[in-house]
Formats: structure tokens, C-alpha cells, sequence
């Protein structure tokens, strides 16, 4: 599994934990909730990254790098702006 099957499984856990969840989750409507996620991870410095991330997560949402070390959102965000220069192209690593 690739870096992006897992980010997709992951989104897909989590909205299908959420109240939203519980509508019928199509293949569609999962490629809309997640395309915007990706799309800031996708050469970030030319996007307005605060925007897309804003729109493909919830005002609650989380970021955790372990079962203690979670951020809010906004603290994700401004890390994500400071170091987005150094992410790939994903475009090049098809999935």
C-alpha cells in the first residue's frame, strides 16, 4: 500500500467514524473529500494550503504522529506552510 492508499484509507476512517459518516459514502464522494487534502500536499508553496486544508478537515480535526502526539489543525497548517517547500511533486509517484 502506497502513501496515498493510506492517507485515503485514513480519511475514509474518519469521516466514516463522523455523524457525516453515516450517509452513504460513495467512491466519489470520497475522492471529493480528499482531493483537497492532497492537492495542498502537492508543490504547497504555488496553493493556498490554509484553504484547501481548511475545506478537506473538520475545525476539530487532528493531526497525530502517534497515540500522544497530536496537533490541532492550525498548528498542522502552519507547520505544513513552513516546510512545504521541501514536499515532492506528487504528480511524478503515480499511485
Amino acid at each position: 500500500m502506497n502513501a496515498k492508499q493510506v492517507g485515503l484509507a485514513g480519511a475514509l476512517v474518519a469521516f466514516l467514524a463522523s455523524p457525516a459518516g453515516a450517509q452513504t459514502l460513495t467512491v466519489e464522494k470520497a475522492r471529493a473529500i480528499v482531493t483537497p487534502f492532497y492537492e495542498a500536499l502537492n508543490r504547497p508553496p504555488e496553493k493556498d494550503v490554509v484553504k484547501l486544508l481548511e475545506q478537506a478537515t473538520s475545525s476539530d480535526w487532528m493531526s497525530c504522529g502517534g497515540n500522544d502526539t497530536c496537533v490541532p489543525r492550525e498548528k498542522f497548517i502552519g507547520g505544513f506552510k513552513s516546510r512545504g517547500a521541501a514536499l515532492p511533486d506528487l504528480e511524478r509517484y503515480p499511485a
